[in-house]
């Protein structure tokens, strides 16, 4: 996964991805208990429909050095394994981990981005921000277990918000 500097160029295979199943579902019947689209149901679709896109892409992927000698871990197993660890974390915040990317200097781990999509437009415990920063020290705990300094890996995360509430609301 490479980032775009260019604000022109095309959308991303993932953001296409979670834009057509966002597409779909919107088209789903109401959920009974909200009277729109966006239900547990749903949600629960929507989660499914991304994991299951983000999962089958093809990707490239680098090794690391790990905190253990002699063992070195591929970019793509921690991309499984960070979003497997913080799922449940993301879905307390109404979001879902769209994808995890990491960047490797040599054989090391110096960066890991996350891009969250936050889902559903219940009320939030926390902002955005907060329940970022609550995603990113899970994400240092994950970290902490597998490279040998976390200190010098930089965790960034992003958010997108698929679910934009009508301007009369």
């Amino acid at each position: 996964m490479t980032p775009t500097t260019d604000s022109a160029a095309p959308a991303s295979p993932t953001a296409d991805w979670i834009a057509d199943a966002t597409r779909r579902l919107a088209s789903a019947p109401p959920d009974a208990d909200t009277g729109d689209g966006w239900g547990d149901e749903v949600l629960g679709r929507l989660r499914d429909s991304i994991a299951g896109l983000v999962a089958g892409s093809p990707r490239r992927g680098r090794t690391f050095d790990t905190a253990a000698d002699g063992v070195t871990m591929s970019t793509l197993a921690l991309s499984r394994a960070l979003t497997f660890e913080l799922s449940e974390r993301a879905a307390g915040e109404y979001a879902a981990i769209a994808d995890v990317a990491a960047d490797v200097d040599g054989s090391t781990l110096t960066a890991v981005r996350l891009h969250v999509v936050a889902i559903g437009a219940e009320e939030r415990a926390r902002t955005m921000t907060e329940g970022g920063d609550q995603i990113r020290a899970a994400a240092g705990e994950v970290l902490a277990e597998v490279v040998p300094d976390p200190s010098r890996v930089r965790v960034d995360l992003s958010w997108d918000d698929l679910f934009l509430p009508d301007a009369e609301s």
